[in-house]
């Protein structure tokens, strides 16, 4: 949301998934991985994440999770937000039809006027 591109994410998912296994040599996503190091994660499996590898840990999802609410709150201050489609069209719906509420309010007035003699 704040750099309005999928790119970034995407850079960013690569990046995480590149070190966590071919680098560091821990597991992604419960497959196993040979790396240039070889990192041991130990620990309780709800902070390590177990078998399936740190990125299911709770560790990793208070990090990420925290750093998802700080980049939703900078792009709510720049107002880089946008309402999703069903409530565009809803406030569109509701812009349209009082338009059109008003525009039958203001032809029933002209038609009441009484014609001016030139």
């Amino acid at each position: 949301m704040l750099t309005r591109s999928l790119w970034w994410v995407t850079g960013l998912h690569l990046g995480w998934n590149f070190f966590e296994g071919p680098i560091f040599g821990t597991q992604i996503s419960g497959g196993t991985t040979s790396g240039l190091f070889h990192a041991s994660v130990t620990g309780p499996q709800v902070w390590t994440g177990g078998a399936f590898g740190p990125e299911a840990g709770l560790v990793v999802i208070l990090v990420v999770g925290s750093s998802g609410l700080l980049l939703c709150g900078l792009a709510a201050r720049q107002h880089r937000t946008m309402a999703p489609p069903w409530l565009q069209r809803a406030h569109q719906e509701a812009r349209t039809g009082a338009t059109e509420v008003s525009t039958s309010i203001q032809a029933s007035l002209e038609s009441r006027k009484p014609e001016q003699a030139s």
